[in-house]
């Protein structure tokens, strides 16, 4: 029965460890063509989830994922929901259109559920500047 024991110790270890660093990184994809027709089929590396706005901020995609203002944003990057991100390859960016945060860079990104990858649920733009209770970062949905 020691022996036993002593086999299965290391085994339920390691299986539980697998099991909590599997589930250390969300499944966040880098999409390869704009709109978000098509993916990395790997996801994103944690090196690339440090990349940093370069507008003063300072702000990793992780941080700006993780920490998002939007539920949809925070519930893709947790993995609930059956939801998952895509985020467009240009990573940080200004707004082509109007620059309506004074130089504040965001990351466009998709959400889609994990049932239907060809049914986009929203598109946000997640911020790299904290909302004003200065705890999650600014994100916008449509």
């Amino acid at each position: 029965m020691k022996i036993l024991r002593a086999c299965l110790l290391p085994l339920v270890s390691t299986l539980g460890l697998a099991a909590f660093s599997s589930h250390a990184l969300a499944d966040v994809y880098l999409c390869t063509a704009d709109p978000c027709t098509k993916w990395e089929l790997s996801p994103l590396s944690k090196q690339k989830r440090e990349i940093k706005s370069t507008d003063g901020n300072n702000t990793t995609i992780e941080e700006a994922l993780k920490n998002s203002a939007n539920a949809s944003i925070t519930n893709g990057y947790n993995s609930i929901a059956n939801t998952v991100l895509y985020l467009k390859e240009s990573l940080w960016h200004l707004d082509p259109k109007s620059d309506p945060f004074k130089g504040q860079q965001h990351l466009t990104v998709y959400i889609y559920k994990t049932t239907d990858l060809n049914t986009r649920l929203w598109s946000c733009h997640a911020y790299s500047f904290k909302d004003q209770n200065g705890k999650k970062y600014y994100a916008t949905c449509e």
